[in-house]
């Protein structure tokens, strides 16, 4: 049998490396692209890898999606001189004509407005643990509404607080100040759809809780309303911030 040549090797190992570098950038095109997979299917491991990823992905997914449709935004909380709070910011597409704002000491009584948000369709899985969440027995839940002209806007805690109240020897009351926020930064475009925008605070006292509830809400034209609420008794003024 005839040997092959020197030169009939060497063009072998050319052809040969040749291969191995066009089989190189192949795979280095396939990672740099990520959704090209390799026909060889020797990445099954990676696959593997990136299954999981896209599971876990999905799984957070769909938690972040189950928050935006209910929760509207936020959930917050913090801390004040002998209380914690958190807020439950929300949305329905009934809006009050103005401002309103309900002080709830026992769980029956927010359970009655509750049922009335379900009722107009602007309850949630989300909001409705929000209230049952509440521990009335060293606790209290306050409801803050008002309009808002587009899917943007929300209502937002500006300041919350407890204050003594104006005549010597009365209990402390509940201060809490909000306001309507457009929500929206300059490159977001925002559905107009004129919607109700809420926010609950749940407040926990490390003492006893205070039955008396002073509130503002400033609207989104800048209309400051005033809301003193009591056990038995509430108020509402308006005036202009300025």
């Amino acid at each position: 049998m005839e040997r092959p040549s020197e030169s009939t090797r060497s063009r072998r190992a050319l052809l040969a490396g040749g291969t191995g570098l066009i089989a190189l950038a192949a795979g280095c095109l396939g990672d740099e692209f990520g959704g090209v997979s390799d026909p060889s299917g020797d990445d099954g491991t990676d696959d593997e890898g990136d299954g999981n990823e896209s599971d876990s992905n999905e799984s957070g997914n769909e938690t972040d999606g189950d928050e935006n449709d209910e929760n509207d935004g936020n959930e917050t909380g913090g801390e004040g001189d002998g209380f914690s709070y958190e807020t439950y910011a929300y949305q329905h597409p009934q809006p009050p004509s103005s401002p309103e704002a309900w002080l709830f000491l026992e769980e029956d009584d927010a359970d009655d407005w509750l049922e009335e948000r379900e009722s107009a369709g602007g309850s949630s899985d989300a909001l409705a643990d929000f209230v049952a969440d509440t521990p009335f027995d060293d606790g209290l839940l306050v409801a803050l509404e008002a309009g808002g002209s587009d899917l943007c806007h929300e209502m937002v805690l500006d300041a919350i607080d407890l204050e003594d109240e104006e005549q010597e020897g009365d209990d402390e009351r509940l201060a809490v100040d909000a306001s309507v926020d457009d929500g929206q930064d300059e490159a977001q475009a925002c559905a107009e759809q004129i919607t109700a925008v809420g926010l609950l605070v749940r407040v926990t006292f490390e003492d006893d809780p205070v039955t008396e509830l002073s509130a503002t809400i400033v609207d989104q034209d800048g209309q400051e309303h005033g809301f003193g609420i009591g056990v038995d008794s509430a108020s509402e003024e308006g005036s202009d911030r300025k």
